[in-house]
């Protein structure tokens, strides 16, 4: 069966702009699923993926619709080990599981899940809790790039359900070029990520990303905005996030 998405996919950029109209309403489940597997994402399934950041050690299990995260780090109490999974959200000190408060569980959960979200992209977009919506195509740096926003419901979306993410995708090679992200976690803003760095890793595409701010800071809500500073003196590169020592493992 012919893709009515192929049939309309315009050739040249003018022809792209006047022929939104002939993208259909699943265009943007079609180009995450592309970009999945552009990434090779989709073997993050049945996966255990680890890396490290910031000196902390993640790891991502992934099995059958089951999943365990966690995060490895020692501070002054110890080896700590907390535990994000389908039934519980938990800490361990030196191996002895600890008595938590609620305060601690949503930090808990905020962070971990935060850190492997981002480093297993676009793997998440996946989830039944996310809600795709085509925003069109555009043109970054003489490149062109599907626009793709998405958003969460508030059951399953987790504790940043409310957060706002649009998405770049190359039209050509259906890798994320960028993404910005408007955030209601202890105060709002806004950042761009930039994906630098790729590299295989057993099949999948780690990236790191460059993450930047509006000097101007009077985009909002409006993340669209962001494709306008790129290139420009416009945005401000406020962090550096490096996913360090990659690794990727296939379940049995």
């Amino acid at each position: 069966m012919i893709s009515i998405s192929k049939i309309c996919m315009p050739l040249v950029v003018g022809l792209l702009l006047t022929a939104s109209s002939c993208r259909t309403s699943d265009t943007a489940e079609a180009v995450i699923d592309r970009a999945i597997r552009a990434h090779g994402a989709h073997l993050l399934a049945n996966a255990v993926l680890e890396f490290t950041f910031r000196g902390d050690r993640y790891k991502a299990v992934r099995q059958a619709g089951l999943f365990s995260y966690e995060r490895l780090y020692e501070d002054s109490t110890g080896s700590v080990r907390d535990v994000v999974n389908n039934d519980d959200i938990f800490r361990e000190i030196d191996g002895v599981p600890q008595s938590i408060n609620e305060r601690t569980r949503s930090s808990i959960l905020s962070k971990v899940n935060s850190i492997i979200y981002f480093a297993s992209l676009p793997y998440p977009l996946k989830d039944p809790a996310v809600i795709k919506r085509d925003l069109g195509p555009t043109e970054i740096l003489g490149t062109t790039y599907d626009r793709i926003e998405i958003t969460f419901h508030r059951q399953g979306g987790g504790p940043d359900y409310q957060d706002r993410f649009v998405y770049w995708i190359n039209v050509e090679t259906s890798l994320i070029g960028y993404l910005a992200y408007y955030y209601y976690t202890d105060e709002t803003g806004s950042r761009l990520r930039e994906f630098v760095n790729p590299r295989d890793v057993n099949g999948f595409r780690a990236a790191d990303h460059l993450n930047y701010a509006s000097r101007m800071d009077t985009l909002g809500t409006r993340l669209e905005g962001y494709e306008s500073l790129i290139g420009t003196d416009g945005l401000e590169l406020v962090s550096e996030v490096r996913h360090e020592s990659v690794s990727l493992e296939f379940a049995d």
